[in-house]
């Protein structure tokens, strides 16, 4: 089936959506983007929500799906919905080409939610920055539109808080000021945003706040605190998180047994396998899945680490 003639067809509101035919927007090229931006619009509104959504789905189940064109072109839908599914789409992304995409989101969009998805997508942008994957006038640019939505006093919390944890790696004394300001603010998720912000941050200096939070009345804080946990990746909270593992809160239960996972490392092990044979099969399932991905992760690490046949790793010019 032709492209012009799939579109056609999920015009059809009786016609089922099947990922076989979606994985035709894959990797589009040439005079299929100018097809797919011909047809789109005639697609009905509630079709085209379901469409991104499960485009969203099957990226997410496959590396080999590219739906990068797709989402980029929906941005400028006419469906709020849309336009929001569509900048989650693009999560993974290392393409700098999307940058000045979600930044015109988070600026101009009129939509809250659209705003506060596209601050948070941008906050990849911001690690691959602090990692030196970007180039300096990209930097500027995710800085400053991330910057400009934190500091404005007329964006909604929700903007706001996004725009805090996606701009948390870059670590200044500024964002330091920040993060002690959502800390410490009155509303409950500007505070969880400020542990995630500091777990992003990978600034140890906040450890001791977040191995605080870890026994916190609210069990957001203390699910956030686990995660905040996981990303920073020091040991220290390691008994902590073996106490939240029996919390009431199931998500925070979970959340500390990932933050474990994460950690590492033969202290983490031994923990892990603790809960595995412990009696309660919730629990067990659980704790032999995480430890399932740390000994994955340790055996990955592990094969890096091969000598080569003289018996000397290689060198970086032998790379």
């Amino acid at each position: 089936m032709s492209l012009s003639d799939y579109l056609e067809e999920l015009r059809d509101p009786d016609t089922q959506v099947t990922s076989a035919g979606l994985r035709q927007l894959s990797s589009l090229m040439g005079d299929e983007e100018l097809v797919f931006k011909a047809g789109w619009e005639e697609v009905p509104a509630l079709r085209r929500i379901e469409v991104v959504e499960r485009l969203v789905e099957l990226a997410e189940e496959s590396a080999e799906m590219d739906f990068h064109l797709v989402f980029c072109h929906v941005l400028s839908d006419d469906e709020p919905a849309v336009r929001e599914r569509a900048v989650s789409g693009l999560w993974e992304t290392d393409d700098r080409r999307t940058i000045p995409h979600l930044v015109n989101k988070l600026e101009n969009d009129g939509v809250d939610e659209v705003r506060a998805a596209a601050a948070s997508v941008l906050g990849h942008f911001a690690a691959l920055a602090d990692e030196g994957k970007l180039v300096a006038r990209d930097v500027e640019r995710v800085w400053g539109a991330l910057l400009a939505s934190l500091e404005d006093d007329d964006e909604p919390l929700e903007v706001r808080r996004r725009a805090l944890e996606a701009i948390a790696p870059f670590r200044s004394n500024r964002i330091r000021t920040w993060i002690e300001w959502a800390f410490d603010h009155q509303e409950s998720l500007m505070r969880q945003s400020a542990l995630f912000a500091m777990g992003r941050s990978g600034d140890t200096a906040w450890l001791e706040i977040i191995i605080g939070e870890l026994e916190s009345d609210d069990p957001g804080m203390r699910f956030e605190a686990a995660n905040a946990a996981r990303e920073m990746g020091e040991d220290e909270p390691l008994p902590h998180l073996a106490q939240l593992v029996d919390d009431i809160d199931s998500q925070v239960s979970l959340a500390a047994l990932g933050a474990i996972a994460r950690i590492g490392g033969a202290r983490a092990t031994r923990i892990l396998k603790g809960f595995a044979a412990d009696g309660d099969p919730t629990i067990s399932e659980a704790a032999q899945e995480a430890l399932d991905i740390l000994t994955a992760d340790d055996a990955g690490f592990s094969m890096t680490q091969l000598p080569t046949e003289s018996g000397e790793e290689d060198s970086e010019d032998d790379l």
